[in-house]
Parts: structure tokens; C-alpha cells; sequence
């Protein structure tokens, strides 16, 4: 072996190293807020320098705008921030969480990784779901809040996961324990939405279920096999959802109440009715600044004056956020950060619907408009494209599935080559 192949074989270690702390922290963003979080805070700035390792990289065009979409959102958070001087205070944390996205690019460009590597990942991510589970179970917790520490994410995370993990089962290309590791992934995936009782999770769940089984049977050559396969599916989903069916029932109602309560003027103290005054603090700081809005001090200011005018409730004083992608944005950055987060959702869409259409990478776009249709139900009700955990799940999922199909679809897509080879 001469020295270059040994000092290649070396950086390829080196980059090993970057793939493993990818693949951890995304297994924690599932399994403990905490931990994630810190890694999410580090990564950013330590991921990139990868980048500087001398051996060959493959870079894919989508990955470039990728890239350049994401910058613009961090841009929008900056000036809006920026302007309220709020940049270097805790208020921004958050938003350095977008520049992971060099950092993980600059990782996964260096090899040619396989579905392997995002199968291992979403199988060890969704047994520690499990655990979480199983834990609180015994010692009395609920929704995630003594394991994970943040119901929403824990629940929305582990749903999204689930549900790509049954898609990529779907490859009879796939050795069938590792399909069938992935299929029970999928239902500790949707066990984990169930037990967090996140409403936003249970809505993608149905509209997931509806859409993906009648499409699952429609576009089938064999329509009896799939519809056997279909009603599996719906028997075991019922199965699972058995044990919580009490829990289920009383969140329900418990919501159904809650927009009674506000719509009738009997009290806004509740989950739903608090979200509806944050929002209409997230308006109101929309229209006096409406192209970049005036950031989170410029949101608690507003909703502080609108409590002591008694314009909403003062039980909203404690909450910090909107609870809504959507209004959050919306107050915060304007119309430049709304349009430059949905301009991104629709990109994603667009790149993958096109991508559905080939056979070879056709279950990587299908997870991929799973990925980003979850993204887009869950923040109506949650600011979920503004928070560490939701920002640093995104942009790793969606940099190794846009990896995959341009690595598995090499007659439509040619990479950018720089370096030499390893």
C-alpha cells in the first residue's frame, strides 16, 4: 500500500468519526432532549472542519441549493434578530442550530454511503423510543416527560421516524430482517406519537395512514396482496393503539372542550385556547413589522402589553413562543422568514415528487415528502422548524435521503468531483 492510499485510508477514519457523531446525535434527539441538545449546540462548529480533509469529494447539486436555502433562513433569523440586538443573547441560540447543515454536508460528501447507514440509524433510534416507553410505563410517567423531557418533539420525532422506517421496509431489495427490523421500528415509531399525546402527530398519523394505504393499493399490480397488506396494517396500528386507548379518548375530548371553552368565552386557560392567544400576539406583532418582524423580545413585549390591556389571558404570561411554526415565523421574521421556510418546504417537495417517479430512489422520495409534510403539519401547532431538535432531525434526514438518490441515481445525476480519489 503506498503512502497516499494510507494517509487516504486515514482520513477516511477520520471522516468515520463525523458519521458516527451524526448518527448519535440524531439517535439522541429521539431518546433524551439534553444530551441532543448540547450535541446540537457544538456540532455546528465542529462538524465543517471536515470539510478540510483532503480526499475525494462527491457533491450533488440539490445538496448546493440545499445549502444555499437553509443559509437564507439562518440569514432571515439573523437580520431579524439582529435588528432587535438580540444575537448574541439566548434568544438566537436556537437559530446557529441551521448551520449544522455545512457541518453535515461537509461529512457525508467525502463517502458514498449506503441505506445501511440511515437503516441503523432509525432502527437504534426507534428501540431507545421504545425504552422511553416502556419506562415511564413502569415507574408512572407520562408523554415523555421523565426520559425524553419534551413530549412534542419526542412524540412528532419518534412518529416521523416510524413512518419513514415502513416506507424504506417496503425494498424487497433489502435483506428480510432487516425489513423486518424496520417494520417494527415503524410501530415503535407510532407507539412513541401515541404515548406523547401530541394531537399534531395523531392528525399526520391519519392523514399518513388514509393517503399512504390508498395509494399502497391503488398503484399495486397485485391489489388483492396489498389490500391483505393494508388491513394487516390497520390491525396491527389497532393493536398497537389498544393500550392507550383511554388516553386517546380523554385527549380528544379534552380538546374538543378546549375550543368550546374559547369560542364560547368561557375561559381561554386551556391548551388550545392558550395557542390561539399566542397566535393573536404573533399577528399583532406581524402588522407593526411586517417584512422581518422583531424577533422573540419583540413577541414577549407584545404579548406582555396585551396582557396588561387585557386583550388575551395573563395565564399565556409564561409561555415564550407561539406554539406554531407558521405564526412564530410570521411574528418573528415577517414575511422574509415565511416565505424563506415555505419556499423550502415547496423546493423539498418538488426535488422529491420528481424523484418519486424513478423506481430506483422512488422510497427515499416517498420519505422524504413524509419528512416534510410531517414538518409542515406538526408546526401549525408547535414551532418545530424554530426549536434545536426539530432544525438538527430536518437537515440531517433530509441531507441523507438527497445523498441516497444521488448516489442511487447516478444515470440522472452526475456529482460535482473535487479532490482526488481515495
Amino acid at each position: 500500500m503506498t503512502t497516499l492510499n494510507k494517509l487516504n485510508q486515514s482520513f477516511n477514519y477520520i471522516n468515520g468519526i463525523g458519521l458516527a457523531l451524526i448518527a448519535i446525535c440524531t439517535i439522541f434527539i429521539h431518546f433524551n432532549s439534553k444530551p441532543a441538545q448540547t450535541q446540537l449546540t457544538y456540532l455546528p462548529f465542529l462538524l465543517p472542519l471536515f470539510f478540510l480533509l483532503p480526499i475525494k469529494k462527491e457533491i450533488y447539486s440539490t445538496e448546493i441549493k440545499f445549502l444555499i436555502i437553509v443559509s437564507f433562513i439562518f440569514l432571515s433569523s439573523f437580520i431579524s434578530y439582529g435588528i432587535q440586538g438580540d444575537i448574541f443573547t439566548q434568544d438566537f441560540r436556537s437559530h446557529w442550530t441551521y448551520l449544522i447543515v455545512f457541518g453535515v454536508f461537509s461529512v457525508l460528501i467525502h463517502k458514498k454511503i449506503t441505506a445501511d447507514y440511515l437503516y441503523i440509524i432509525l432502527i437504534l433510534a426507534s428501540i431507545l423510543v421504545f425504552y422511553d416507553i416502556v419506562t415511564e410505563f413502569i415507574n408512572d410517567g407520562s408523554r415523555g416527560w421523565n426520559t425524553h423531557g419534551k413530549p412534542i418533539f419526542f412524540g412528532n420525532i419518534a412518529l416521523t421516524t416510524g413512518l419513514i422506517a415502513m416506507i424504506l421496509s417496503l425494498n424487497k431489495g433489502t435483506h428480510w430482517i432487516i425489513r423486518t427490523l424496520l417494520v417494527l421500528s415503524s410501530f415503535a415509531g407510532i407507539a412513541g406519537s401515541i404515548w406523547s399525546q401530541t394531537r399534531g402527530g395523531w392528525i399526520y398519523l391519519i392523514i399518513f395512514s388514509i393517503v399512504f394505504l390508498f395509494g399502497y393499493v391503488l398503484f399495486s399490480n397485485n391489489k388483492k396482496k396489498s389490500s391483505l397488506y393494508a388491513a394487516v396494517f390497520l390491525i396491527l396500528l389497532s393493536i398497537v393503539a389498544l393500550p392507550f386507548s383511554k388516553a386517546v379518548e380523554n385527549r380528544l375530548s379534552y380538546a374538543y372542550s378546549n375550543i368550546e371553552n374559547y369560542f364560547t368565552g368561557e375561559s381561554a386557560n386551556t391548551s388550545i385556547g392558550l395557542r390561539l392567544e399566542l397566535w393573536r400576539v404573533s399577528v399583532e406583532q406581524f402588522i407593526n413589522n411586517p417584512l422581518v418582524g422583531s424577533a422573540r423580545s419583540g413577541f414577549l413585549a407584545i404579548k406582555n402589553e396585551m396582557i396588561s390591556e387585557s386583550d388575551i389571558t395573563p395565564v399565556a404570561r409564561p409561555f415564550e413562543h407561539a406554539h406554531s411554526d407558521f405564526f412564530w415565523t410570521l411574528g418573528t421574521k415577517g414575511l422574509v422568514g415565511v416565505i424563506s421556510l415555505y419556499g423550502f418546504y415547496l423546493f423539498l417537495l418538488r426535488f422529491y415528487y420528481i424523484n418519486s417517479k424513478r423506481n430506483n430512489v422512488r422510497l427515499y422520495a416517498f420519505s422524504g415528502i413524509t419528512l416534510v409534510t410531517s414538518y409542515m403539519v406538526y408546526g401549525l401547532s408547535e414551532s418545530f422548524f424554530s426549536m434545536k431538535l426539530g432544525i438538527g432531525y430536518f437537515i440531517i434526514i433530509n441531507l441523507l435521503l438527497i445523498r441516497l438518490i444521488g448516489i442511487n441515481d447516478r444515470e440522472n445525476v452526475e456529482p460535482l468531483i473535487l479532490g482526488r480519489s481515495n
